[in-house]
């Protein structure tokens, strides 16, 4: 998660959405100038702002962790400076985010057995949802005192276009083309859409725990 004190924005980490990306792309506005990001690295806490560890690098000791929610932001920073500062974050189609997090969480030796077959991971994949595996359900990083927090949105499906819209909020500007491409080699069968991985069982499953983000973020039900 970052904070920027020039530019007086929270951007919050959310899961499955290319936040670490964009994170790592939005850095350098809350670090000094000549900083270079990396994906492994511990948290950055200077003048300029705030930049948490990540990949394995943060500590319990910390200031803030790297999914830090809504409510461990504000009483970090206060709720003043909250409430003032723009909040960011990035969401994604809750269908493609379940897939995503799937691949994200199989052990190797699994993705090795059904990366050729892509029937096979199908099947896996719906057996693996109807067991109710935990999710990732952002919704604490959404609301805030039960109050869905006023922020701008970058969605993983215009992930350009959004970002543009979101510096020119800010007063900012970065190269997209930096972009890094960090924690994107989990996923196989690339060339299927994410549809594809659901019944009507699997379907509904996700429509009920995703509610928040069908409702809240113009997603439509498949």
């Amino acid at each position: 998660m970052l904070i920027s004190e020039k530019h007086k924005f929270v951007y919050i980490k959310t899961h499955k959405t290319a936040s670490t990306s964009v994170e790592g792309l939005l850095e350098h506005l809350c670090t000094p100038e000549g900083h270079k990001p990396e994906h492994a690295q511990s948290e950055i806490y200077s003048e300029y702002g705030y930049v948490s560890g990540r990949a394995g690098e943060y500590k319990s000791t910390d200031l803030l962790l790297p999914h830090a929610t809504a409510q461990q932001i504000e009483k970090v920073i206060g709720s003043k400076k909250f409430n003032d500062y723009q909040k960011i974050y990035c969401v994604r189609n809750p269908y493609d985010k379940v897939v995503s997090w799937f691949w994200f969480v199989m052990p190797m030796t699994t993705k090795t057995r059904v990366e050729n077959d892509f029937d096979a991971a199908r099947t896996l994949f719906r057996d693996w949802l109807a067991m109710r595996p935990h999710l990732p359900v952002d919704r604490k990083y959404y609301v805030l005192n039960r109050k869905k927090i006023d922020a701008t949105l970058i969605r993983f499906e215009s992930l350009r276009d959004d970002i543009i819209s979101c510096l020119e909020g800010i007063g900012a500007e970065v190269d997209f083309d930096a972009l890094p491409e960090w924690k994107t080699e989990q996923r196989r069968h690339n060339v299927n859409h994410f549809m594809d991985y659901y019944d009507d069982t699997s379907r509904k499953i996700v429509e009920k725990k995703f509610s928040f983000d069908f409702k809240h973020f113009g997603y439509k039900h498949m």
